[in-house]
């Protein structure tokens, strides 16, 4: 029986995982001692969109901007309240 695309965390947009998906990723495989609050913290940042989902282009962006300080300026404020990253680069 194939696991539905809902338990894989996998909806539209194409290509995507919801966060809470990504943050059990994170919580199982990359980062075992934090919280899945501080993990789904880390998430919701990463979905610079905030559609709810994690894609290539959120990750792009984080990734393309791991050397911008002022992405991370304030514990990540810039993450937190963006709806789309001005001034920031979109990879």
């Amino acid at each position: 029986m194939a696991i539905s695309e809902h338990k894989r965390g996998i909806s539209s947009p194409q290509n995507s995982v919801s966060v809470i998906y990504f943050t059990n990723f994170l919580k199982n495989k990359v980062d075992k001692k934090r919280t899945f609050d501080e993990l789904k913290d880390f998430a919701t940042m990463m979905d610079i969109d905030q559609d709810g989902f994690i894609d290539v282009q959120d990750l792009n962006t984080v990734l393309g901007n791991l050397t911008n300080d002022r992405f991370y300026k304030n514990n990540g404020e810039a993450l937190a309240i963006s709806s789309g990253l001005s001034g920031f680069s979109e990879t």
